[in-house]
């Protein structure tokens, strides 16, 4: 794997961990979306492909909680609107 890829699942997902865990993100960029149906889930899971600065690919599955639970939502705005403005 490429040292960029260092995206490590962690149950540690408050506090510091998940802004590491995200900010791996920051210049990726969306190659493709798609939705992935589980039949566990309550809803389709929303899938990002992306690729990172240094090439590798990844995909991003938004989810409703850290176990899977089902697909979950992104609030997608300017950057004057939202939490924290």
């Amino acid at each position: 794997m490429s040292p960029e890829w260092n995206l490590q699942v962690t149950y540690q997902i408050k506090g510091k961990h998940m802004k590491d865990y995200y900010e791996q993100l920051v210049g990726a960029t969306i190659t493709k979306y798609e939705e992935i149906n589980d039949e566990h889930a309550l809803d389709p899971f929303p899938c990002f492909h992306m690729t990172l600065k240094g090439g590798a690919k990844i995909k991003v599955e938004v989810s409703a909680d850290e176990e899977g639970n089902g697909g979950g939502f992104l609030f997608i705005g300017p950057e004057t609107t939202g939490a924290g403005t």
